[in-house]
């Protein structure tokens, strides 16, 4: 079976998968099925691109010499 990954785009590292999923042609039958597809995809690559946002907003910071914010401080 086949499937999708969607992963960051980092030059640090190999990127992280932020969506991963089997999918075989059966899944892609119905018009219904390929909305619902499309939809996770969506997410997926907004998920990916603000994990990216947050990845270069760190690495900007820690050039700079100013430390990241806690979670508690967003």
């Amino acid at each position: 079976m086949s499937q999708i990954l969607v992963v960051t785009d980092s030059n640090e590292s190999a990127g992280e998968v932020v969506y991963r999923e089997r999918i075989d042609a059966i899944h892609l039958a119905s018009e219904h099925s390929r909305r619902q597809l499309a939809e996770r995809l969506v997410w997926a690559v907004g998920d990916a691109t603000q994990a990216e946002r947050k990845l270069t907003l760190v690495s900007v910071r820690r050039s700079a010499g100013t430390p990241a914010r806690s979670a508690a401080h967003r």
